[in-house]
Parts: structure tokens; C-alpha cells; sequence
């Protein structure tokens, strides 16, 4: 399985460990709790994926619910972690667009804000072309996340009695 988050000091990882250990979830879990969310629940499929031995069949479920084959069942469960480590950023692609960017040191300069006079300020908003294809790739990465999301929340909540080994 794949830690969901490494610190930069042993002491800082063992503080952390032992949160979770206590409360089950740490300090820093709930800075971005919906990705925490999203890698526990991804780890838990693929292992459950992994260890099934039962499913939701069919014919034992009424309704409009249940698999015809375990096979279909593990796959399921595997689809759905991607969806979730596509919304987690486990997948890797938000770097992959990151990197595909040419930056330059023109890219990184100061964020410029101007003084309102009444005790706010306002963002002046020049990008640069690097930065401009930036926000048109990750909106398009951002809109994929949320279909994820949605995706593979709906699909949890209507298997979520079947979420058992």
C-alpha cells in the first residue's frame, strides 16, 4: 500500500503515527482531509480487491445491485481506487502536467498585490503565457477530478453495505 504521507523528520513521522494510532487520524490528515479521505479509501479497495474471497452476487442481492462474477467485482474495485487516486493525485498526472511546462525565472516572479486604502489588498492577475497554458491544462485535470470524485462516491455509497470481506 502506498503511505499517505512521509514527513521530513523520523520524530515528525512518529508524532504523526501516533495520532493516528490514538484518534485515527493525525494533525496533518486534516489539512487536506478530502485527499486523506480519498488515499485511505483507495488503499482500503485495492486491498480489499486484493483479498476478497466474497461478493455481492446477484442473486443474493435484491434489486438493482450486485455482480454476476467476482471477477467483475475485483474489477470494480480496482476501477474505483483509480478514480480516487485520480481525485488524490496518487496517479501521478498533476505533476506529469507540471513538468511538461517549460518554466522559466520569468514564470516565478513576486505575486504583486496593490493596497485598497481601506485595509485589503487585490491580487493584480498577470500571467504569463507559461502560466496561462497552466490554468487551461489543470482546469481540464480539475474537471476530470470531480467527475472522479463524484464517480466513485456514488458508487461507494450505493456498495457500501457490500464493502466487506
Amino acid at each position: 500500500m502506498i503511505p499517505i504521507y512521509r514527513h521530513e523528520s523520523k520524530k515528525e513521522d512518529s508524532r504523526m503515527l501516533a495520532q493516528r494510532a490514538e484518534f485515527g487520524v493525525c494533525e496533518t490528515d486534516v489539512w487536506a482531509f478530502d485527499i486523506y479521505m480519498a488515499k485511505v479509501m483507495s488503499n482500503g479497495l485495492k486491498e480489499l480487491a486484493r483479498v476478497a474471497h466474497g461478493w455481492p452476487s446477484k442473486e443474493t442481492w435484491l434489486g438493482d445491485f450486485g455482480f454476476d462474477t467476482y471477477e467483475e467485482w475485483i474489477g470494480e474495485l480496482n476501477r474505483i481506487s483509480k478514480l480516487l487516486d485520480l481525485y488524490s493525485g496518487l496517479d501521478g498526472e498533476e505533476q506529469k502536467i507540471w513538468e511538461s511546462i517549460a518554466w522559466t525565472d520569468k514564470d516565478h516572479q513576486e505575486i504583486q498585490f496593490i493596497d485598497n486604502g481601506d485595509g485589503t489588498s487585490t491580487w493584480i492577475d498577470n500571467p504569463t503565457e507559461n502560466e496561462l497554458k497552466w490554468r487551461e491544462l489543470h482546469r481540464d485535470y480539475d474537471d476530470r477530478r470531480m467527475k472522479a470524485k463524484t464517480e466513485a462516491l456514488s458508487w461507494i455509497v450505493k456498495y457500501w453495505d457490500a464493502l466487506w470481506d
